[in-house]
């Protein structure tokens, strides 16, 4: 929520209230507690998390703006995003990777884990076409918001699927996410 609200502010004219602004810092600290172990984050791991944020933050505005300029459903809109993001995916593992990347993607296509990747495409097919029908009910800031609710959901339905002990600090965390985007959307 904040890099879309950031980038939105910054280049897209976003304007969202003072408050509205400062409950999106609770969504963001309830998330990140949620999902606090016993890892150590990188640097590097940051930096990708952070890339990751802005392209699914430009992903949001972009798409709404070409949506209102140029007219076009959301059927249209959305296969035409899906088709560039393939394209720019296939240019950087191109330009990023040796053969062994190319030797790890024939293993998988032939080996018996085909059937977890295409599901694993298919369900992530499925977010994807999900989160595009949200995306046009709402802003893209309430659209991140919703988005952002997946890692307290993740981290409760991987406890259902393996019960560990959460510590203080998760169960505070996808609390105040909960409690955060609650009160953001009754705003």
């Amino acid at each position: 929520p904040l890099t879309t609200l950031a980038i939105g502010y910054g280049f897209f004219g976003t304007r969202v209230p003072l408050p509205k602004a400062a409950v999106l810092l609770a969504v963001v600290a309830g998330c990140a507690l949620s999902a606090v172990g016993p890892f150590k984050s990188t640097m590097l791991g940051l930096a990708i998390a952070t890339l990751s944020n802005v392209c699914f933050s430009l992903r949001g505005l972009l798409g709404k703006r070409l949506s209102q300029k140029y007219g076009g459903g959301d059927v249209e809109v959305f296969f035409q995003l899906c088709a560039l993001g393939a394209l720019l995916q296939s240019c950087l593992l191109l330009f990023t990777s040796g053969t062994t990347s190319f030797t790890a993607l024939a293993t998988v296509l032939t080996g018996p884990s085909l059937g977890t990747a295409l599901i694993n495409g298919a369900t992530f097919y499925a977010y994807l076409c999900l989160s595009w029908v949200c995306l046009g009910r709402m802003s893209a800031v309430s659209h991140s918001v919703a988005n952002s609710l997946r890692r307290p959901v993740t981290v409760i339905a991987a406890l259902a699927y393996a019960p560990v002990a959460l510590s203080p600090t998760n169960v505070v965390g996808i609390a105040l996410a909960c409690a955060a985007a609650a009160a953001y959307g009754l705003m």
